[in-house]
């Protein structure tokens, strides 16, 4: 803090590798498409003001896959939380990327004994690791 700058993050609430957080409580998918960033923005804002004892000059926000498709979306509802943003691989066009996945799934899994019983993960988990050489 003493060299005039902060920086924050957020994880925008999600927990584990699906959407189990948003079954029951829509809000949090809300929370993860935009909400989220501006409400850190705003509360980081009010917090470095406070230690600083002035507002920010400058603000930018940088993010890439789906963190870009948020920086989008903030860009867009939010215009002026930010004086730059840097969306880096936006992953923006959603329903082509959920058909796509969709197809792989099906594609991957298209005979039972292509799947992977998850029985199998824990060996697998430590098997590949062991199989690569130091520099990798």
């Amino acid at each position: 803090m003493n060299a005039g700058y902060a920086s924050v993050g957020t994880d925008t609430g999600p927990v584990g590798r699906n959407a189990d957080f948003v079954a029951g409580t829509p809000e949090n998918l809300v929370d993860f498409g935009y909400r989220a960033i501006h409400e850190m923005t705003v509360t980081a804002k009010a917090v470095a003001a406070a230690h600083y004892e002035a507002r920010p000059l400058r603000a930018y926000f940088g993010s890439c896959s789906t963190g870009g498709r948020q920086a989008l979306v903030e860009a867009q509802r939010y215009p002026e939380d930010f004086d730059g943003i840097v969306a880096g691989d936006a992953s923006w066009d959603q329903m082509r990327l959920y058909a796509a996945r969709v197809a792989l799934n099906i594609f991957m899994n298209r005979e039972p004994a292509a799947v992977i019983p998850p029985a199998q993960y824990p060996m697998i988990h430590h098997a590949v690791p062991g199989a690569c050489d130091a520099p990798d």
